[in-house]
């Protein structure tokens, strides 16, 4: 597994574009891993990207990072992607710290998230009588306890546990902040027309402090992400020693 930072021009014009088009980000960044074999449907899925994009305290310059099961080569990228910069990217293999983690290891995470729940979806009843019926949609969950709970049910189906959660900004644990809105355009062809789809991404920046219940859970998570929008900048847990 490798974790790459990557630290953006905002005067590319790519940039910005991908900037304001998570759908953009999710191509652009998927230039830095090779062809999918034949048959593969899902080069983000069989590659392991996950990502998130946030601004670099130091420079004020958008930030993002990166995390693959392959090794990316961000040579890749379009020119003046990057900022011209001592470091910029940085790639290394985090498998080994990985592996090194047990259950009952306590540890600092950072999670940006889009916290939904389904709604309109198929009666348990017209399943089983083979009925058609809706398939449904996500809605973004807007209060801060239902965002809570979320977590706490993804916590439970990925191996870990909450040490505490406080609401309070002021003495926090666990924070929720509304991180605004995330938005993006997809094409799709339909009877011979493309059409662009417009994308809204409800999120919200996670941080606190967990605790491994079971490790081999909790490393299929890290792998494959928390919740919706993978493709999209949410999902990866960024990992750190408890402070």
């Amino acid at each position: 597994m490798y974790l790459s930072r990557l630290i953006l021009d905002p005067k590319s014009r790519e940039v910005r574009r991908d900037l304001a088009n998570c759908h953009e980000m999710h191509r652009t960044l998927l230039k830095g891993f090779p062809e999918t074999p034949e048959g593969v449907s899902d080069p983000r899925n069989y590659f392991g990207v996950l990502f998130r994009v946030e601004s670099d305290r130091r420079t004020g310059l958008p930030k993002v990072y990166v995390q693959s099961t392959f090794e990316p080569d961000w040579s890749k990228l379009p020119k003046n992607y990057l900022a011209d910069m001592d470091d910029n990217p940085v790639s290394k293999s985090v498998l080994h710290q990985y592996e090194r983690l047990q259950a009952g290891t306590v540890l600092s995470f950072i999670l940006k998230a889009n916290p939904t729940r389904k709604v309109g979806t198929m009666l348990k009843c017209d399943k089983e009588s083979k009925r058609e019926g809706k398939n449904g949609h996500r809605v973004f969950l807007r209060r801060t306890e239902d965002q809570i709970a979320w977590l706490l049910r993804k916590a439970e189906q990925n191996g870990f546990e909450l040490l505490s959660i406080k609401i309070d900004s002021k003495t926090p644990d666990l924070i929720a902040a509304p991180a605004g809105e995330v938005y993006g355009w997809k094409s799709s062809k339909s009877d011979l027309r493309e059409e662009n789809h417009r994308l809204t991404f409800g999120s919200v920046n996670y941080s606190g402090h967990l605790r491994i219940k079971d490790r081999d859970q909790f490393l299929q998570g890290i792998r494959t992400g928390v919740g919706s929008g993978k493709a999209y900048g949410f999902g990866m847990l960024s990992l750190a020693p408890a402070r």
